[in-house]
């Protein structure tokens, strides 16, 4: 679902199916809180899919892809990338779905738990190549030396994307994140619709 859309179902179901423009809750109060309610419609969805059939996998097209990101090579840390734009913060670090480098390597995700290891996994397992996110900033462990260029798969923050791109909703939970929209904000605010388009403001005694 295209997230201009999801926004417009949004306000009018908050509005009985009424749009105006004196409307208690805003298109930039809605936007605001799209983000949590994808999360939690994409987090139904992949422990619906865990029990179901076992696939921890998200839909391809929820995917964005960065090629040719700049590798920086501090002289006392480990190398590391910048994502253009934010990720889902997912379980098991799946926001960011691939980590590639120009000879087709693959980068495997590590927990801040496997940082202690690290050494002992480089040592055991060579040609084994590993990712570690820390916000945007993303290190490279087993990097080749001359490469200078890396790509990377991700599902992008829903609070960077345009009114004309496509959510990341699971078909069939469009319906539970639009409610869980409506239900925050006509818990919050109880205000009472104003379907008369006068200029005035029912809830300002």
């Amino acid at each position: 679902m295209i997230k201009g859309i999801f926004t417009d179902l949004v306000l009018l179901k908050i509005n009985g199916g009424i749009m105006n423009t004196e409307s208690a809750v805003k298109r930039e109060d809605i936007r605001a809180y799209i983000a949590p309610a994808i999360n939690w419609a994409m987090m139904k969805s992949y422990y619906l899919n865990i029990q179901s059939e076992g696939n921890r996998d998200f839909p391809s097209q929820f995917y964005g892809t960065f090629n040719d990101l700049d590798i920086v090579r501090p002289a006392s840390a480990r190398p590391y990338f910048i994502l253009p734009k934010g990720y889902v913060p997912l379980p098991s670090n799946q926001g960011i779905r691939y980590v590639t480098d120009g000879c087709d390597n693959t980068y495997t995700p590590l927990q801040d738990s496997d940082m202690a290891l690290i050494n002992y996994y480089s040592k055991q397992l060579t040609g084994v190549h590993f990712y570690r996110p820390s916000g945007n900033q993303v290190q490279l462990i087993g990097l080749p030396k001359l490469m200078n260029k890396i790509s990377a798969v991700v599902i992008v923050d829903v609070d960077q994307l345009t009114d004309d791109d496509i959510l990341p909703i699971q078909a069939g939970q469009e319906v539970d994140a639009i409610n869980v929209c409506v239900e925050f904000f006509t818990g919050q605010r109880q205000l009472p619709g104003d379907k008369l388009n006068n200029k005035a403001d029912i809830n300002v005694a």
